[in-house]
């Protein structure tokens, strides 16, 4: 959907210089001055959005260069800024990529800052490196494979960690000793700072209000990351996931990198450097440093600037799409301009039994294989939490939906009860979405995600006391009846009853009745036979990622020790030894595992509550009945 927005008439000025900075070769590029040309006491201007959409100005005075400050072969600017804006708090986070410029010709980015200084000192990433990062950015995205991000060390069928495995590199500070700065510069700090720290300025992981849970859960995944989410008292729309925004992309534009959009939004916020219309650099330091990357681009607006010396910040969101990130290096991400990538769509609808309301919220996820599981745990998670309920005991059931990008479907019912039943069900949605996008075998995204949630107060929850049956000696082909008691949370015991069919082919002998909970009916099949959770290409993955016993239901299993065999995630029984010799003849083994024992007969009973415990009774198979 497409709304139109006010844009202030200042801005097409702006549009148009950018439009005469239109790319050229390297060497005719007469807007951009280079470091060699560059003087200390030189003043200047900057471009960045304190408030609002519009870019406005900032003075500058260069105060030195430092030689390979940036990196090998990358010098930095020192200068000075001054704006009523940064009086007292110095450069503030969310600057980063906003473009400095000399006598009208752009030299850089703003990009490094001195901590816990009221003086606005500022690092500034030479433009002619930035503009390297420019002239290799295609209008081509990267390469799929690349694009999604890393792959995580996964294996389906396990659960996966909230914190992601793979980390980015850290964007380290720059130090200089005091003595080695021009007299300029040493003027403006203390003579007991012997030794100067230019930090990279951070760009703020801006988090729409949310609860509490969501926030622990969004610090606990980014932190890992090296970027720290900074929560603002600022409202999201679900239009904004759809919204293509029309406020123009110019030098020293607010831009976000959104990971997620809609009823909550989640992104970093920096600054345009350089822009032809066409394409674009901005930050003048990378995000990840990953480079080949494709992540989606939207203009931001600035709502206000939170002043700390420790920390200042601009507040503000990202108001809609705009285009997309393709490299991410050094001295700048490089983009373009118009065309946006796919963001996986999400609903999750909740149903609250108590207050007797529903609603559904919308969300679209950064398509990527380590944001994409963790953004749809958090957008799960806020769109449960996100009512006057976010405390005590409560009992959660869903059932969700993840639909792959070659249409292979894995649906799943749920339910958790306790202190942190949300928590717990869209870990199993992580779980579930992750190994999709990190499998080994082929380059796979999700497509599409929806759930629904009902949500109960207080808990919902049984302990298995005792199981017998009501005999102990059966005929094959008989039916036994199975009986259990359990205790639900502050309830009396009651007595569950089920019947179970002896297989009529069954020989005489004694066989365990296991009576258990969905954990131990999962831990028999991973120990007794792991060839069911062995992947041989994606098409075992989604088998495997579709196994599922309920925490709702009792499990019955006639089990016997006689060994099986699994052939390619398919269990057998008990082959005879010619059969099993050919078997170990087989050129492709791996795809043949044996079995520690075998499963005769199974049955469930489905219950209102998450049952925990497990027991174990035996009965004997005799053909003449004990006679």
């Amino acid at each position: 959907m497409k709304r139109l927005q006010p844009v202030a008439v200042g801005l097409i000025g702006l549009a148009m210089v950018a439009a005469s900075w239109a790319a050229a070769p390297r060497e005719e590029r007469p807007w951009m001055m280079p470091v060699s040309e560059i003087r200390i006491g030189m003043k200047g201007y900057g471009l960045t959005v304190f408030r609002g959409d519009t870019p406005q100005r900032f003075n500058a005075e260069i105060v030195g260069i430092l030689h390979n400050g940036v990196g090998a072969g990358v010098d930095m600017i020192l200068a000075r800024l001054e704006h009523e804006e940064l009086r007292d708090i110095g450069v503030i986070a969310g600057m980063s990529g906003s473009p400095v410029f000399l006598n009208d010709r752009v030299i850089g980015a703003v990009a490094y800052g001195y901590q816990f200084s009221k003086v606005a000192i500022a690092g500034i990433t030479p433009m002619e490196k930035m503009l390297e990062v420019y002239d290799r950015t295609s209008f081509q995205a990267p390469p799929r494979d690349v694009a999604l991000g890393p792959v995580e060390p996964i294996r389906p069928g396990e659960r996966v960690s909230i914190e992601p495995k793979v980390g980015f590199a850290a964007r380290e500070p720059v130090s200089v000793q005091r003595d080695d700065l021009p007299e300029s510069a040493r003027a403006i700090f203390r003579p007991d700072e012997h030794e100067i720290h230019l930090q990279p300025l951070s760009m703020p992981v801006m988090v729409s209000a949310c609860s509490r849970q969501t926030a622990e859960l969004v610090e606990k995944i980014f932190k890992p990351l090296g970027m720290e989410p900074l929560f603002a008292p600022i409202g999201a729309s679900s239009e904004a996931a759809d919204l293509v925004t029309t406020i123009p992309i110019v030098n020293g534009t607010a831009i976000g990198i959104p990971m997620l959009l809609g009823d909550m939004n989640l992104g970093s916020i920096g600054t345009v450097s350089y822009t032809d219309g066409k394409k674009l650099v901005a930050f003048g330091h990378p995000m990840t440093a990953r480079g080949p990357v494709e992540f989606p681009l939207g203009a931001a607006r600035i709502y206000a600037t939170l002043p700390s010396v420790m920390r200042p910040f601009k507040m503000g969101e990202i108001a809609g799409l705009s285009g997309s990130i393709y490299q991410d290096r050094l001295t700048a991400v490089g983009g373009i301009v118009g065309k946006i990538p796919f963001m996986v769509p999400m609903t999750v609808k909740v149903v609250d039994e108590a207050k007797k309301t529903d609603r559904t919220y919308r969300f679209r996820l950064m398509d990527h294989r380590l944001y994409a599981p963790r953004m749809a745990m958090v957008a799960m998670v806020e769109a449960c939490t996100a009512g006057d309920r976010t405390e005590g005991e409560q009992t959660a059931t869903i059932h969700y939906r993840i639909e792959t990008d070659d249409g292979q479907l894995i649906e799943k019912d749920n339910m958790a009860s306790g202190q942190v039943s949300v928590m717990m069900l869209s870990v199993d949605l992580l779980s579930d979405m992750a190994p999709v996008y990190s499998n080994e075998f082929q380059v796979r995204s999700v497509k599409s995600v929806s759930a629904e949630v009902h949500l109960r107060d207080g808990l919902q929850s049984a302990n298995l006391d005792s199981a017998f049956v009501d005999r102990s000696i059966v005929k094959p082909g008989e039916t036994i009846q199975v009986s259990a008691y359990v205790r639900p949370w502050r309830k009396e015991q009651q007595r569950l009853s089920t019947t179970l069919r002896i297989p009529a082919t069954l020989p005489n002998g004694r066989y365990n009745v296991a009576i258990c909970d969905s954990r131990q009916r999962e831990a028999a099949d991973v120990v007794r036979a792991p060839g069911l959770y062995r992947a041989h290409d994606f098409a075992d993955v989604v088998r495997i990622l579709r196994i599922h016993y309920r925490p709702d239901r009792l499990y019955v299993m006639l089990t016997s020790p006689e060994g099986g065999v699994t052939i390619d995630g398919r269990e057998f029984d008990q082959l005879p030894p010619s059969i099993q010799n050919t078997l170990t003849q087989l050129r492709d083994r791996e795809k043949t595992a044996p079995t520690i024992g075998q499963v005769l007969a199974e049955t469930t009973l489905d219950v209102p509550f998450v049952l925990s415990g497990s027991q174990i009774t035996q009965i004997e198979v005799d053909r003449r009945g004990g006679r």
